[in-house]
């Protein structure tokens, strides 16, 4: 463990909810600093990029219904760093992707009550607010596709 740095993303659908500022608070409120964050519009190929093992593991249609969510409006991207913040970022954003199975008190069980039943009967992506770097190297990965070299 140590100081790391994770990605964390704030997804379409919080920004269109008007929470990504109550994110970034929470974020703050659990020790962890965010060095740099900006608001976008993320491009086909940026997503693409930030999703390749996902696109390749689960094929062509979720792949486009992910690759439409997240080009659906703004998204806020965000460098958060501190100790263990990987781990850390993973257990405040709620470590299932699905919303309905994060607890209270994650950000995915407190601002999102989506399901994978819901979003495939509706032929979309699911919308589970945030997206956090599971893993160091992919904290690296990731903060590069997002934030260049540095």
């Amino acid at each position: 463990m140590g100081i790391e740095s994770t990605l964390v993303l704030i997804k379409p659908d919080a920004v269109d909810a008007g929470i990504q500022f109550d994110i970034i608070a929470r974020i703050k409120c659990a020790g962890l600093v965010v060095p740099s964050s900006y608001s976008t519009l993320a491009d086909a190929r940026t997503i693409d990029r930030h999703y390749a093992s996902v696109f390749l593991n689960n094929g062509p249609m979720i792949a486009a219904r992910i690759r439409e969510f997240m080009t659906s409006g703004p998204l806020v991207a965000a460098k958060v760093d501190g100790e263990d913040a990987v781990r850390r970022m993973r257990a405040l954003a709620g470590e299932k992707t699905e919303p309905i199975q994060c607890p209270k008190g994650t950000i995915r069980g407190d601002y999102s009550h989506d399901s994978y039943a819901l979003a495939t009967a509706q032929k979309r992506a699911i919308h589970n607010i945030i997206h956090s770097s599971d893993s160091v190297q992919a904290a690296y990965d990731e903060l590069r596709i997002w934030f260049g070299n540095d």
